[in-house]
């Protein structure tokens, strides 16, 4: 999956760079007939190709390494309150119990997720890199 990024602030090694997230429709709204606003994000990228602030430039990314992401951050949460609600059953007979056994678990796999990407996925080699500088304005529609 690649994509144009706006570099906004230079940091040390590092750039700042403001990504247009993709919406459902693709960002074309004229095909669905919404007014959908996708709003930009940042992220914080090496900056192993000299890009300076005010420059356009290619982002790659590994798919399926965002879509294992995506899989983990909203699967595992959703199977924490499923069995959750299992186990709140079996030990209540009152469904509302149940329930809050299920929310709590969501929230415990919740907090476990955020302490392992804490202490474990940010020592990992991120996923997002540069692939090349780009020039002149015809992204601006891209990226604002």
């Amino acid at each position: 999956m690649d994509q144009i990024g706006y570099v906004i602030e230079e940091k040390e090694n590092q750039v700042m760079v403001q990504v247009r997230r993709i919406s459902s429709c693709g960002g074309n709204c004229k095909s669905c007939g919404g007014s959908c606003d996708a709003p930009s994000i940042v992220v914080a990228l090496k900056n192993e190709l000299g890009a300076s602030q005010g420059d356009y430039v290619e982002i790659i990314s590994d798919t399926r390494f965002i879509l294992l992401s995506s899989l983990i951050v909203y699967g595992i949460p959703a199977a924490g309150m499923i069995i959750g609600i299992l186990l709140g059953s079996a030990w209540f007979e009152s469904e509302v119990k149940a329930f809050g056994v299920g929310l709590l678990t969501m929230i415990a796999t919740f907090g476990f997720l955020w302490v392992l990407d804490r202490k474990v996925f940010s020592r990992q080699k991120k996923r997002l890199a540069m692939k090349r500088v780009l020039g002149g304005d015809q992204y601006d529609d891209k990226i604002l």
